[in-house]
């Protein structure tokens, strides 16, 4: 059920990894549109549109997504989704240049043994 627990659950997801701003969108519309013809029903139609959407802004870009299951299983899944797009560009970034690092490393170890066996 949508309340404004869930709500905070749902916001302190969002900025759990950062980001400077995040918000929630609910919908719950109910719509019935009847059609007459020569003063005639010639057809009701009803229906609902519900969903949940959550935006997150960080470093200067924004994220929304949007879901009509509002288990709240559901909104927290999305969150955490969203949240790591709060992550600061160096730490995404971290695990890459450690990588590059590591290879570099790697190649002067080699040329390094390389030259000793030359030299001997």
């Amino acid at each position: 059920m949508l309340n404004s627990t869930l709500f905070e659950k749902v916001l302190r997801k969002l900025l759990s990894r950062g980001g400077e701003y995040a918000d929630i969108f609910s919908e719950h519309r109910k719509a019935t549109s009847i059609h007459l013809e020569d003063g005639k029903i010639e057809k009701i139609v009803s229906g609902v549109d519900a969903g949940v959407g959550i935006r997150l802004i960080a470093n200067g870009k924004t994220t929304y997504a949007f879901t009509n299951d509002t288990a709240e299983s559901s909104l927290l899944g999305l969150a955490a989704m969203v949240s790591q797009f709060g992550q600061d560009a160096t730490d995404r970034l971290f695990p890459l240049l450690k990588k590059v690092i590591r290879s570099q490393i790697l190649q002067l170890n080699s040329l390094r043994t390389l030259l000793r066996f030359q030299g001997n």
